[in-house]
């Protein structure tokens, strides 16, 4: 477990592919700060548009990747050049809070000094007040987009921070996933008996790039196509009942509407409290769940 170290320094990682005007906005927002005790490294992770341009305007360490191996791939040589003790994940489309850096740092020396078992720290996705997007960040980011601070199996690279022993202790982010990299390593930590805690009142703003509804279903139905099973079949408890039916495309495809309305439902409970209005976003959230596994149906299908 991570020692009581009452100034742990800090990394802060961010991978990035072909997004350099957004991470130009990210860095300005990250290094806004009288905080010192942090290095930010930025990963390219193969780009097109030379992001090292934007990189060298900032106080950042640049690694560039001559290939795009996915994000994974990228966070996890962002990790191995690291000095920091807790690493802080965001991505290039965000902008952090004001001093997001040390109040993601402090939240989580402070909770790991109250329970051990503590060792990660996820913040608040603010979306913008757009029903596109906002159908898009509920669909895909719902369970950290409101909702009262609490313990949660879930993590998103776009807030996260956590203790870099215990994330090299369990491998860092799978390389088999090209999405739900993040959403995975939540899973492995709440498996190996750690726990990740949600504080909404840290928080980045998140730019999804979500403006059409074509683009909403086309999104969730390629991460659906980029998945497949392989979450399912590596967090078996996921799917509980459903899932040898799962296994079989015929069966796959009676399940689709069922398990799309039940994670709906879910979605919905998280937020309600919070923010009632989530009701209108309710059958746009149950055609993106339907268009994600719709995808994963479609892989399965390919596959076999």
């Amino acid at each position: 477990m991570p020692g009581r170290a009452s100034d742990p320094f800090i990394t802060v990682i961010i991978a990035v592919y072909n997004d350099k005007e957004k991470l130009e906005h990210s860095l300005s927002a990250l290094l806004n700060t009288s905080f010192t005790n942090f290095e930010v490294i930025v990963v390219d992770d193969g780009s097109d548009d030379s992001p090292q341009l934007i990189a060298n305007q900032f106080s950042c360490k640049f690694i560039r990747l001559p290939l795009n191996r996915g994000q994974a791939y990228a966070r996890n040589r962002g990790v191995e050049e690291s000095k920091g003790d807790i690493i802080l994940f965001t991505d290039a489309d965000c902008v952090v809070m004001k001093d997001w850096v040390k109040n993601m740092a402090d939240e989580l020396t402070k909770l790991h000094q109250e329970c051990r078992e503590v060792v990660a720290i996820i913040g608040r996705l603010v979306s913008k007040n757009d029903f596109i997007e906002m159908c898009h960040a509920y669909t895909g980011y719902g369970y950290i987009q409101n909702g009262l601070k609490r313990e949660i199996n879930y993590l998103n690279t776009a807030c996260v921070g956590i203790y870099k022993e215990v994330f090299l202790k369990v491998g860092g982010f799978s390389e088999d996933f090209k999405v739900n990299e993040d959403t995975n390593l939540g899973f492995e930590l709440s498996e190996h008996g750690y726990k990740i805690i949600f504080e909404p009142k840290i928080y980045v703003y998140h730019d999804h790039g979500i403006r059409t509804f074509k683009e909403f279903i086309l999104k969730h139905r390629n991460w659906g196509k980029s998945l497949g099973l392989k979450f399912e079949l590596r967090h078996k408890k996921r799917l509980g009942v459903f899932l040898p039916l799962f296994l079989n495309p015929i069966t796959h495809l009676f399940l689709i509407v069922p398990v799309a309305f039940l994670t709906t439902i879910k979605i919905v409970k998280y937020n309600i409290l919070a923010e009632k209005r989530i009701l209108l976003y309710f059958p746009f959230i149950f055609l993106g769940k339907i268009s994600f596994r719709w995808g994963i149906f479609c892989s399965e299908c390919q596959r076999t």
